[in-house]
């Protein structure tokens, strides 16, 4: 059992990558969007990483994008890792590839 920890206020969302066990993605009140690879967990980082705030090694991909906290996310069904995301304020963001 672990804990992640990364988003500083609650989290509202969590989609895993369909057909991946290993990859998720969560957003929530922070404004903030996090891929995860729990397969990373407890893994030693690239001092580059650890000097440049990289965060925990299981992060693969942080969004920062929305302005307010972040509602939906969901992950398309067909394409590869690509996602959509909305936030409170209405705002919307897609990526991927």
């Amino acid at each position: 059992l672990h804990s992640l920890h990364q988003h500083e206020e609650g989290v509202y969302r969590v989609g895993w990558l369909p057909n991946s066990t290993k990859h998720f993605a969560s957003g929530g009140e922070d404004s903030s969007l996090f891929v995860w690879d729990i397969h990373r967990v407890g893994a030693v980082q690239p001092p580059a990483e650890v000097t440049h705030g990289g965060g925990p090694p299981e992060i693969i991909f942080k969004h920062s994008g929305h302005r307010g906290s972040v509602q939906d996310l969901q992950w398309n069904p067909i394409l590869p890792w690509v996602m959509g995301s909305v936030s409170e304020d209405a705002s919307w963001a897609m990526g991927g590839g």
